[in-house]
This record gives C-alpha cells, structure tokens and sequence, in this order.
C-alpha cells in the first residue's frame, strides 16, 4: 500500500488508524489494523494546497494538541519529550 496524505496532519501517512465520520448518523467511528499501515508514503506539501483554510487551521490545531499532550503525558521520557518540543515549536 502506497499512502499520499492530503491533509496536513501529524503522522497520518503512517498511522495503522482511520477515523470515518458519518454526516447522516453523526458519529465517528475508529477502525484499527497493522494491515492499514502503508509500506511507502509520498508526502507532497502540494497535495494540501486544495484544502480550505479552516481545515488546514483544524489539522495544525489537532497536530499541536497531540503533541503538547506527548509532552505533558505522565508517560513521557527524554526522547518523546524532545520530539515533542520540535512539533511544538
């Protein structure tokens, strides 16, 4: 599988998650498997450039919640907590 993300999202050419949300029923739903994980990633800034402004704000607002939590997680060590000060950053 050959993942080409389209959004500007931390990690979501290489994540084994998808999130589906369904309009209708309003709902979003998590499906989980290492078989979804790619085995290459074409990461083209490009491709985000057809993205309305709000979502491209909503994604870099997503990517900067996740890691200021990996930062302030209980569970942090000296190499999450210097990753993560690079995302933040």
């Amino acid at each position: 599988m050959i993942a080409i993300p389209t959004i500007a999202r931390k990690d979501s050419e290489v994540t084994r998650n998808a999130v589906i949300f369904s309009p209708d029923k309003h709902v979003k739903v998590s499906i989980r498997s290492p078989k979804m994980v790619p085995g290459f990633a074409i990461v083209d800034p490009e491709k985000t450039r057809s993205i309305p402004p709000s979502v491209t704000t909503n994604t870099w607002l997503d990517a900067l919640a996740l890691v200021i939590e990996a930062y302030t997680s209980r569970n942090a060590n000296p190499i999450i907590d210097v990753i993560a000060r690079e995302g933040i950053i």
